[in-house]
């Protein structure tokens, strides 16, 4: 199922397809994103900003090929959420910094 999120003091929300509580057998906390397209590069940063929202650092993206044989994706680089957290500011100028505990970085569970 989706789960909605959303992040008051960060300015952003999103609607994240699946939360993981296990893969390949192994317990492990993370988002998935399901996508019917070819892979892009806003994807490391879309899955990056899901990741924040659901305070998970283990992020995949599972793309669904015409062939039906679909593909997974980890996104684990740490500097993908850097980067939306720029992107973020660039857009929302105006961003309080009352509390920036948003801005700190996830850590896998």
């Amino acid at each position: 199922c989706r789960t909605n999120f959303s992040m008051r003091q960060g300015g952003f929300a999103g609607r994240i397809d699946r939360e993981v509580v296990s893969l390949f057998g192994r317990p492990l906390r993370a988002v998935l994103d399901i996508k019917t397209g070819n892979p892009a590069e806003w994807h490391r940063r879309q899955i990056a900003g899901y990741g924040r929202l659901a305070r998970v650092a283990w992020r995949y993206v599972l793309y669904l090929r015409p062939s039906g044989r679909p593909f997974l994706v980890p996104f684990l680089d740490p500097t993908d959420d850097r980067q939306f957290v720029n992107d973020l500011m660039a857009v929302h100028r105006t961003i309080h910094r009352e509390d920036s505990s948003w801005l700190r970085p996830t850590q896998a569970t």
